[in-house]
């Protein structure tokens, strides 16, 4: 006979077009995680999922996924919705895929886990995109050169600068290897952070990375332990597309993002810098790294950036409590 599906898989099968609208922030750019572009030519097939869905949502996610329209929209058409779905995403959404995303309003942060043996992956567990007010302030340089030689050999693959943890937006002391993998850890009272375990066994670090999201501010904040003495330094990096000049000790934005800052809250008084991006992949616009290196003490070091209009007032307090009490639950033998 033939195979059938579980009905829970058909179900998960159906929503799969919620994975896509996720991947799409606010400014109409997607999170070009791996080999992904950032404006990606449109996928018709949302029309397929509508059909068969049968919620308002998907028919609505049609009309709005970004990108020209597809002469296969004609062959799935579904009228458009008589009120629009803005506001119906969740705050919060994880995808076993590898995906991981908080939203609030026009703010949007989409971060990559999974593992780094997926197909078209990257050495990037843990990085992200940022945006505030629908403007994208922190960016993936997305895929490398598909024509380039042994892009997609094994062996040469991670020689391409766009697919090494250098090119990303991470904390990091070496390159991650192809076995480290990231599980996602949700606060259930606050649907507006969550945690991601970065598990890397070349790594001289145990790491925990939280992400926290309003309507005008983000918090990035990593946690790390040494495994050993011998702990070397760590390199808080993030890319950007936007102007940006450094300001006592802060990064400020410009054009656009007028008025957003980034800055470190913790270790206090750690300046960010600015450096031209580097490495063998040419941007057809600017990218300017913001960082900082850090020494990493025996008993762990908590980095925390700070995105936000000037006048915000973040809760630190209440997001590093947290990733002390998921830190004492997942390491008991860690001191």
């Amino acid at each position: 006979g033939r195979m059938q599906r579980e009905p829970e898989s058909r179900d998960g099968w159906l929503r799969h077009w919620q994975c896509q609208r996720a991947m799409v922030g606010p400014s109409g750019m997607v999170f070009n995680a791996g080999d992904s572009l950032a404006t990606p030519e449109r996928s018709p097939v949302a029309g397929w999922f509508a059909r068969r869905d049968g919620g308002r949502d998907a028919a609505a996610w049609q009309w709005e996924t970004p990108g020209k329209p597809h002469a296969f929209d004609l062959l799935w058409y579904n009228a458009p919705p008589a009120t629009e779905s803005a506001g119906s995403e969740p705050r919060r959404q994880v995808f076993d895929a590898g995906y991981a995303m908080l939203r609030h309003g026009s703010s949007y942060l989409a971060v990559r886990t999974g593992r780094n043996r997926t197909n078209h992956a990257h050495l990037d567990l843990g990085s992200f995109v940022l945006e505030i007010g629908a403007q994208r302030l922190v960016c993936d340089l997305g895929r490398g050169d598909y024509a380039a030689a042994g892009y997609f050999d094994p062996q040469k693959r991670f020689s391409h600068f766009a697919a090494q943890t250098r090119a990303h937006n991470l904390a990091f002391a070496q390159e991650q290897s192809l076995d480290a993998k990231a599980e996602t850890l949700v606060d259930e009272a606050d649907e507006a952070r969550f945690a991601i375990e970065v598990s890397d066994p070349a790594s001289p670090f145990r790491h925990l990375r939280a992400f926290q999201l309003d309507a005008n501010a983000a918090i990035v904040a990593d946690l790390l332990t040494p495994r050993d003495a011998l702990s070397p330094a760590v390199t808080w990096q993030c890319n950007t597309q936007m102007p940006v000049e450094a300001v006592d000790g802060a990064i400020r934005f410009g054009g656009p993002a007028e008025g957003l800052s980034a800055r470190l809250l913790s270790p206090s008084g750690t300046a960010l810098t600015l450096a031209p991006m580097a490495g063998d992949m040419p941007q057809p616009i600017p990218v300017t790294r913001i960082a900082a290196t850090l020494s990493v003490p025996a008993d762990g070091l908590l980095v925390a950036c700070l995105f936000c209009h000037d006048a915000h007032r973040p809760d630190l307090a209440g997001l590093s409590g947290w990733l002390t009490r998921i830190a004492r639950a997942r390491w008991p033998d860690v001191p």
